[in-house]
């Protein structure tokens, strides 16, 4: 566990586009039970503006019963789908700004996706970060 000792510390930093910083002890995660990625009027639910307002600033998003595959600019994004894609499906998108800190944890159960966010930069001792 890290110790904070500044008031810096605990505070949200973005960069000049508003993109969440990598140094900043604090994480800002949304969560959103999508019940499918797709709209069949509108299209993809993740181009929905109240979608990426909320998602302004925030170092990950987790997104639940997805129904197939998910791609959002500027994030790293973990999928895992179900064979039926009427059903299920998680997403994980991780900030390209904290991407390098972030590791990906192996599970084999098809409804649970994890992944590990430290301090470390996983790919200067892992090589390319593959998704």
């Amino acid at each position: 566990m890290t110790n904070l000792t500044t008031k810096e510390d605990l505070t949200m930093k973005s960069n000049s586009q508003g993109a969440p910083e990598a140094n900043s002890c604090t994480l800002n995660i949304v969560s959103w039970n999508i019940h499918g990625i797709k709209d069949a009027n509108l299209g993809p639910k993740t181009n929905c503006h109240e979608f990426l307002a909320q998602l302004g600033g925030s170092h990950v998003f987790l997104l639940q019963e997805t129904k197939g595959s998910v791609e959002v600019d500027s994030y790293i994004c973990h999928n895992k789908t179900r064979p039926n894609p009427r059903s299920g499906g998680l997403t994980i998108g991780v900030h390209s700004t904290i991407a390098a800190h972030t590791k990906l944890i192996k599970t084999d159960h098809e409804d649970l996706l994890a992944l590990r966010i430290s301090r470390k930069n996983h790919r200067d001792r892992e090589g390319p970060h593959h998704h």
